[in-house]
């Protein structure tokens, strides 16, 4: 297994209203656990290929942040296991007008997984 943390932060100058995290693996893990903060809530999306992913929370004050933390079981863990990457890209957004919203989306992390 892998785990990966998300974090969403709010640089802008005001709240963000009803903030959403948007997750995409870029392949389908065996098994996935997702841990939220405290008035986050986190469901499934329909994402082809791969696996979807949306948090929400009411809202996120100015200079806070909300961390996902995403527990994956790659394809082949445990064995048999199959050799490939496994890209994690986010988006955040909110109802609240973003002054800089170029800087709402990442490719957060490649798993690298080899056959043994």
């Amino acid at each position: 297994t892998e785990t990966v943390e998300v974090v969403a932060i709010n640089l802008g100058d005001a709240p963000a209203q009803a903030p959403q995290l948007d997750l995409h693996l870029s392949a389908k893990p065996r098994d996935v656990t997702v841990t939220a903060p405290d008035g986050w809530a986190c469901t499934r999306t329909l994402r082809l290929p791969g696996f979807g992913l949306r948090c929400t929370a009411p809202s996120l004050d100015v200079e806070s942040s909300a961390t996902v933390t995403l527990t994956v079981a790659v394809p082949g863990s445990p064995p048999p296991a199959i050799t490939g990457f496994l890209t994690v890209e986010s988006t955040v957004g909110s109802a609240t007008p973003d002054p800089v919203p170029g800087n709402n989306r990442d490719r957060y992390r490649t798993i690298n997984f080899v056959q043994p």
